[in-house]
C-alpha cells in the first residue's frame, strides 16, 4: 500500500473512531447512560483564578476525564473485559470465587487480613461512650441495644480470592466486641458466629452486593430479641421462600454498579420467610402494627443494613421508627419517646462506636 493510501486510511479511521462519535455526541447524549456508578463525586469544572493558576491544568484534566463523552460506555466495556476475561479486580470491588463480589473499601481488607487493631486506650473510650449512652437511656427507662454486623467477607471467606490470606485469629471487631462484653454491661449483639453457623444451609448475603439479605437479617434480629429478654424462634423452624429481588434500597447489586455497569451480572434472588412477608414499602420512616406481639415503641438507628430488619421489627413491635444514623438528632429521641433503642452498624463503621452521640452532651 502506498504511503498516500495509508495516510488516507488513518484519516478515515480517525474520523470513524474519534471525529464522527464526538460530532454525534450532542445528538445521542440523551440516549446514553451517564449515571455515576463509581461511589464517589465527580470532579466539578474548575474556575480559573490567580490562586488556582498553578493547579488549573491538572484540575481541568481531572474534570475532563470525569466528563469525557461516552465515558460510561468506555469504562463499562473496559471493566467487563477486566472482570470476565482477565478475572481482575475493578476499583474497590474484589472479584471472588463462583461469581461472588466483595468490597475492599473502608479498610475492609485490613480487617480481613488482621492488619488493623484498636489500641486498648481506644477501646476504653468506646466502652466509656457506650456506657454513658446506656446510662442516660436507663434514666429514661429505655432499653439500649447495639447491633454490630460483620462484613460479608468475614462470613463467606471461602469465596475470597486465595491471594488474600486470612490468619485464623480474631479480627479487630472480634477483639473490640469481646472487650465491650468483658468491661461493660452494654447489650451488644454481634451475630458473627450465628451467621457463620447457618451459611452452609442458607445464603445470607447477596453475591453481587455488600449487604446481607433478609435471612441474614433474621438471624441478627432474633439475637436482638433474645438479648431483650423476649421469646425467639430459629431459622430452622421457619419456611424459607425465594423470589425475584424486591424493590428496596439495599441489596440492589451495589458492587456491580461500582464496577461501572448495571444489569449485566445475574441478579440474586430475594430470600424471605413465610412468617415475615416482604414489605410493600421499604422506605417508610415509621411502621405501626396494632396486632404486634410486643407493644413497645422501637427506635432503629442505623446504616443501610437496617433496611433488611424492617419486616421483622414492623411485625414484632407495635410502633417502629427508622432513622439513618447520619441524620439522627437528640430531638428525634425526645419527640418519639421509645421504649427500646436499637443502634445497628456494620463492622467497617465500628469507629462510630467511640464518637457517635445519642445525646448532645452527657452533662446534666
Amino acid at each position: 500500500m502506498q504511503q498516500r493510501e495509508k495516510n488516507i486510511m488513518w484519516i478515515i479511521i480517525g474520523i470513524v473512531l474519534f471525529i464522527l462519535p464526538m460530532s454525534c455526541y450532542p445528538f445521542v447524549r440523551e440516549f446514553l447512560d451517564e449515571t455515576n456508578y463509581e461511589n464517589r463525586n465527580m470532579v466539578e469544572r474548575p474556575v480559573m483564578s490567580v490562586s488556582s493558576y498553578s493547579t488549573y491544568a491538572q484540575q481541568y484534566e481531572q474534570y475532563f476525564n470525569d466528563h469525557l463523552p461516552y465515558r460510561n460506555l468506555f469504562v463499562k466495556n473496559m471493566n467487563l473485559i477486566k472482570h470476565y476475561v482477565f478475572n481482575e479486580n475493578v476499583g474497590q470491588v474484589i472479584n471472588g470465587k463462583d461469581g461472588w463480589l466483595f468490597y475492599s473499601g473502608a479498610n475492609a481488607i485490613a480487617y480481613y487480613k488482621r492488619d488493623s487493631y484498636f489500641p486498648e486506650e481506644y477501646m476504653q473510650e468506646v466502652v466509656q461512650n457506650l456506657s454513658e449512652i446506656d446510662q442516660r437511656m436507663q434514666e429514661q427507662n429505655i432499653q439500649f441495644c447495639v447491633l454490630l454486623l460483620p462484613n460479608k467477607e468475614e462470613v463467606y471467606e471461602e469465596y475470597m480470592p486465595d491471594y488474600y490470606i486470612r490468619p485464623e485469629i480474631p479480627n479487630r471487631t472480634d477483639v473490640l466486641a469481646n472487650y465491650i462484653w468483658q468491661y461493660s454491661d452494654i447489650m451488644l449483639v454481634y451475630p458473627k458466629t450465628e451467621l457463620r453457623e447457618e451459611k452452609d444451609e442458607y445464603q445470607l448475603y447477596f453475591k453481587h452486593d455488600t449487604h446481607y439479605n433478609c435471612l441474614g437479617a433474621f438471624i441478627a434480629y432474633e439475637q436482638v430479641i433474645a438479648s431483650l429478654g423476649k421469646e425467639r424462634i430459629y431459622l430452622s423452624e421457619c419456611e424459607v421462600n425465594q423470589t425475584q429481588m424486591s424493590d428496596r434500597i439495599s441489596g440492589k447489586n451495589d458492587l456491580e454498579k461500582m464496577m461501572g455497569f448495571s444489569g449485566v451480572l445475574e441478579e440474586d434472588y430475594e430470600y424471605y420467610l413465610s412468617e415475615y412477608p416482604l414489605l410493600e414499602d421499604w422506605e417508610k420512616e415509621e411502621y405501626n402494627n396494632q396486632n404486634a406481639v410486643n407493644d413497645e415503641r422501637v427506635l432503629l438507628v442505623g446504616d443501610s443494613f437496617r433496611i433488611s430488619l424492617l419486616p421483622y421489627l414492623s411485625k414484632g413491635f407495635e410502633n417502629v421508627k427508622v432513622v439513618d444514623f447520619t441524620t439522627y438528632s437528640q430531638e428525634i429521641l425526645e419527640e418519639y419517646q421509645p421504649d427500646i433503642v436499637i443502634w445497628e452498624l456494620l463492622e467497617r463503621n465500628d469507629e462510630q462506636l467511640k464518637d457517635f452521640r445519642f445525646y448532645n452532651s452527657f452533662s446534666g
